[in-house]
């Protein structure tokens, strides 16, 4: 699952589609009664191992294409759409976005969330959209998330925030902000997806927390159902993320 194990990163597959395909046919070759899959791809995830032998499977967080199995996806765009908007009522105005990798699902739903927000915002005040060097993509990882952070605060106009697309990435940005010496509040930081310990964080981090009971619930239930023998038609749950606002976005710091 993504960040619930403290990042994407630590998804049983790592991300890699070869070393889950591999996962996958052991799952098949025992004779499991059943499969709940973080789908390392939604593009290039193939379940026919388990599918084509009749195990029943759920996909958390990506329902890989064609693939004929219940899911429970995160509402990512939420996630996107209640951190930006916070910021906004915060008061800050340059709000920019280190998102994940483009044409990752859980990146891009994230930061439609952030661009449908802001692209409201502007209308209203007659600007057009959203500056496009205000979005920059990183890996999901550390080292990405510093990269990003690094390349806004070279620009000639740095943002006052920056909403963290999740939360291995807001660690590295948070290390570029100390870096530069604009650690929040000076520049504000949430995150999506918590940090291990956040409120040991000086300051403590601002965050859409990830319903991990609710996600891991779910699944089991309809996998449950599928071992059962259910016949119902594909389920598809959709649970919110809920902002926990922190120092870390008191509003902006002049100067």
């Amino acid at each position: 699952m993504e960040e619930q194990r403290h990042g994407r990163d630590h998804r049983g597959g790592d991300e890699d589609v070869d070393k889950e395909h591999r996962y996958l046919e052991v799952a098949a070759g025992e004779q499991m009664a059943g499969v709940i899959i973080a789908a390392a791809s939604r593009h290039r995830t193939g379940l026919s191992a388990l599918v084509d032998r009749g195990t029943p499977v759920v996909a958390v967080d990506r329902r890989p294409r064609g693939a004929s199995v219940d899911a429970v996806m995160l509402d990512n765009q939420h996630g996107g759409d209640e951190a930006t908007e916070h910021l906004l009522a915060r008061g800050y105005r340059r709000i920019a976005c280190i998102a994940g990798p483009e044409g990752t699902s859980t990146s891009d739903e994230r930061l439609a969330g952030y661009r449908a927000v802001l692209r409201d915002r502007l209308r209203e005040t007659g600007q057009g959209e959203p500056p496009a060097e205000y979005v920059c993509h990183g890996d999901f990882r550390v080292e990405g998330g510093r990269a990003a952070m690094e390349s806004l605060l070279a620009l000639p106009e740095p943002p006052d925030t920056v909403f963290v697309a999740n939360n291995l990435m807001t660690v590295g940005a948070l290390a570029a902000l100390r870096d530069a010496g604009r650690e929040p509040p000076r520049t504000g930081l949430p995150s999506f997806g918590d940090v291990p310990w956040p409120e040991l964080v000086t300051p403590s981090l601002t965050s859409a927390q990830l319903p991990s009971y609710e996600l891991g619930f779910a699944a089991a239930e309809l996998l449950q159902e599928r071992i059962a023998g259910t016949d119902k038609p594909l389920q598809t749950g959709v649970p919110r993320t809920s902002l926990q606002a922190r120092d870390s976005t008191s509003g902006p710091v002049r100067g």
